[in-house]
């Protein structure tokens, strides 16, 4: 069965996810002393556990990508995949697998990879919940790549209306030469032109005009070694390098089907600009504190200049952009502070045009009578996280090879009966739990404890006041 899955590709047969059913049926035959095999008390099975620990752990090694089957024309390169993987898994000194699933099962079952690959000549006739379906696979944290099979601009243009739908208002645009897609395991100094869509932190959708998987199903990686490079590339982009995580590590969150014991006020700021980049971050946050606590975040919206003193425990606010606070959504967020609640700021993927503008018209404007002091380790707010390189958390390493010795402290200012933490490094991308490339920001366990902290702590100042 694995070694036709793992052939294959397909992670189905027919309805069945063949790792994880025959995984949770093994387990189960498991002797005491860890063999395996038909011996009740588990004697002479060398030979079942060594076969059985080979299905185990081959099945777990991560998947490139995920090849979406849908309709007519998706397999046009039936080995680009499995060629690609084999290429990348030799160059990481890792076993990579690929994999096949249909565009019929639910959008987080495509997350045992962090790219979805689609490919074709023609556009895929999808549903609006096909759409659906992979605008909620990009905003989780996942990216797409697509390629233009034949270089057909019939695609391409198809592409571009997926990119709409993905993230209305925004169109595709090349990706520059000094992008980290481009860099991040292989220099490419010429490469074949790429598109991407971001929503200013990362890219959730990356095509290639020009078909590149064709190369792949020649396995072609010796004249055109540059399409290899540039596939693993890609994998690395979205899975992070060092952090490549097993297929059945999902960062996908399941909701509960219990009422959570408690509900804590938590309210997102929005203003003129790009307020909610990740928008998928902090409910998936809240599913991860129900999981953990059993109470989860009652989350709202809330206007910058019309967030009332007192209308929840914590506002969050964050951002990539550069933005000039009004005077009225300065008096606003300082009220709202003043009254014993708790503003988290943050700068979504650690831009450092949003941290100039939260230092210059907040930190200098709006709380100028405050003075922001890095959190001392033995704050409530860093229970249970180590600090690393002179940073209060755990970076990712990509902002470890950025900042290098640089300190990265989180900040609290104390104004009225409340506070503001203010971090320029991210923590809202954090929170989706996965771990694409070039976001200068805490490794998403750091931001997950983080968070739980600041909800614990919010509540005792609530307690308090």
């Amino acid at each position: 069965m694995e070694r036709v899955g793992l052939a294959s590709g397909f992670k189905y047969f027919g309805p069945h996810d063949w790792y994880r059913e025959l995984v949770s049926r093994i387990i189960l035959l498991q002797h005491p002393n860890g063999s395996f095999g038909a011996d009740d008390h588990g004697l002479d099975t060398c030979v079942d556990t060594a076969y059985t620990l080979l299905f185990l752990s081959r099945g777990r090694h991560p998947v490139l990508m995920t090849k979406l089957k849908f309709g007519r024309f998706w397999d046009n390169r039936p080995r680009d995949l499995a060629n690609l993987a084999r290429f990348a898994g030799k160059e990481v000194e890792r076993q990579l697998n690929w994999q096949v699933v249909d565009i019929e099962h639910p959008w987080y079952d495509w997350f045992d990879s962090p790219v979805l690959y689609i490919a074709s000549h023609t556009p895929p006739q999808l549903t609006p919940r096909d759409y659906q379906n992979l605008r909620n696979y990009v905003l989780a944290g996942g990216m797409i790549f697509t390629n233009a099979d034949v270089g057909s601009s019939t695609f391409s243009n198809w592409v571009q209306t997926l990119a709409q739908k993905l993230l209305p208002g925004h169109k595709l645009q090349p990706i520059p030469n000094d992008d980290p897609i481009y860099s991040i395991q292989y220099k490419l100094r010429s490469h074949p032109p790429l598109l991407g869509l971001s929503n200013g932190v990362r890219w959730l959708l990356v095509h290639s005009p020009t078909d590149v998987a064709v190369s792949w199903e020649l396995r072609d990686d010796k004249r055109r070694a540059v399409n290899f490079q540039l596939g693993t590339n890609l994998f690395l982009y979205a899975s992070g390098k060092p952090d490549l995580r097993n297929r059945i590590d999902s960062p996908y969150i399941e909701a509960s089907n219990a009422a959570p014991s408690g509900w804590v006020k938590l309210a997102q700021v929005q203003y003129e600009g790009n307020w909610n980049p990740e928008p998928a971050a902090w409910p998936r946050f809240s599913r991860f504190l129900e999981q953990e606590t059993h109470e989860a975040l009652d989350l709202s919206t809330k206007p910058a200049d019309k967030l009332l003193p007192g209308s929840a425990a914590i506002a969050t606010l964050t951002g990539t952009d550069s933005h000039a606070f009004s005077d009225q959504e300065k008096q606003s967020l300082r009220s709202f502070v003043e009254s014993g609640s708790v503003l988290l700021i943050d700068c979504c993927g650690g831009h450092d045009a949003f941290a100039q503008s939260v230092r210059q018209d907040l930190i200098s404007g709006a709380f100028a009578s405050g003075t922001p002091v890095p959190l001392t380790p033995d704050h409530p707010l860093l229970k249970g996280l180590k600090p690393q390189s002179g940073s209060p958390m755990r970076l990712r390493p990509y902002a470890m090879d950025q900042l290098g010795h640089i300190r990265t402290d989180v900040q609290l200012l104390h104004v009225g009966k409340g506070y503001v933490v203010f971090s320029p490094m991210d923590i809202t991308s954090g929170l989706l739990g996965t771990h694409t490339w070039a976001i200068s920001g805490y490794d998403p366990a750091a931001c997950e404890q983080f968070a739980m902290n600041l909800v614990e702590w919010a509540k005792q100042l609530n307690r308090n006041r």
